[in-house]
């Protein structure tokens, strides 16, 4: 009996792997469908690599990516459907935070500008806001964007990856609040698996914690950074392995 149960948990596993990545595709496409409503082209095909990392993780972390994409779409509909304009980077920023109870830094939004890629990234390192403004300058599959890490879908050079993940730890451990990130010079960042080279240039401005609301404990939860960036132009000419 037990090795019958055994056997069940296995083929259970199997079936709900392939219901899940079917389910994250379809929840790709509706994102790129939404873009493409506010003139943005996205891809939301999974890369190889991107598929087979997904269907060899652990179900909690396949359902957590699958949760996080559904939170950002259900917030960019919701925004949308309310007469707002979704080019607008502070307003959605801030109802994204309200949306997953995240509480910014007092001077967050007091120094952003138009031009910024604003993005944030849970504690798994995997990007889960992301402004339009940002897909305006990086050519990066949906799939892939929900469910890899920052540093395995971008490639940089090791000593700026390394500066920006020490400046992320330290806002994790609550060394700090913020970090200015203007010693951080223009770079280019390649953008793995996307078929042909692509790459995009970023100059950071500064990174900062999100606590959830109303909680005693004030664990930081995600770290939102702020850049700005130029064209896209091709990676082999400026980012080497």
């Amino acid at each position: 009996m037990s090795n019958s149960r055994e056997r069940l948990k296995k083929n259970t596993r199997k079936q709900r792997v392939p219901k899940l990545l079917v389910q994250l595709q379809k929840k790709a496409e509706l994102l790129a469908s939404i873009l493409q409503s506010e003139c943005l082209t996205v891809s939301a095909k999974a890369s190889d690599f991107a598929k087979e990392f997904f269907e060899r993780s652990p179900l909690n972390y396949q359902r957590r990516v699958i949760r996080e994409l559904d939170l950002y779409i259900k917030v960019l509909q919701e925004f949308k459907n309310s007469g707002a304009d979704l080019w607008d980077s502070p307003k959605l920023t801030w109802a994204y935070l309200k949306a997953r109870q995240l509480q910014p830094s007092s001077d967050t939004f007091s120094s952003l500008q138009e031009a910024d890629l604003i993005e944030i990234f849970n504690d798994q390192h995997q990007q889960i806001f992301r402004n339009l403004e940002f897909f305006k300058h990086v050519e990066v599959s949906l799939f892939d964007l929900s469910v890899l890490d920052w540093m395995s879908l971008f490639k940089r050079e090791a000593s700026i990856e390394e500066h920006l993940f020490i400046c992320f730890s330290a806002l994790y451990r609550r060394l700090r609040q913020g970090a200015p990130l203007e010693d951080v010079s223009e770079h280019r960042v390649g953008v793995r698996f996307a078929g042909r080279d692509v790459c995009f240039s970023q100059s950071p401005k500064f990174c900062s914690s999100l606590k959830r609301r109303q909680s005693s404990q004030k664990k930081v939860e995600a770290i939102l950074l702020v850049s700005q960036s130029r064209a896209a132009m091709p990676l082999q000419k400026v980012v080497h392995d």
